[in-house]
């Protein structure tokens, strides 16, 4: 996912989460925003995009028949 969001936007930098952040909980993905360029990112359609890949990941892994 994180590949796919840096080749769409190619002004997005990788990076990866500061203490400064404050930032406890897990992150899947951290970038550097050009300030002047954050609202020529569409968040919500990321969001929309990983939340339904990962809902098929775990309909499909619900699926499975384990045998023991």
């Amino acid at each position: 996912m994180k590949e796919k969001v840096l080749q769409r936007y190619d002004f997005l930098e990788n990076s990866y989460k500061l203490p400064e952040m404050k930032v406890k909980a897990p992150a899947l993905a951290v970038f550097k925003v050009p300030a002047e360029r954050i609202l020529y990112i569409d968040f919500k359609s990321i969001y929309d995009q990983f939340i339904k890949k990962t809902a098929k990941i775990v309909d499909q892994i619900n699926k499975l028949e384990i045998q023991l």
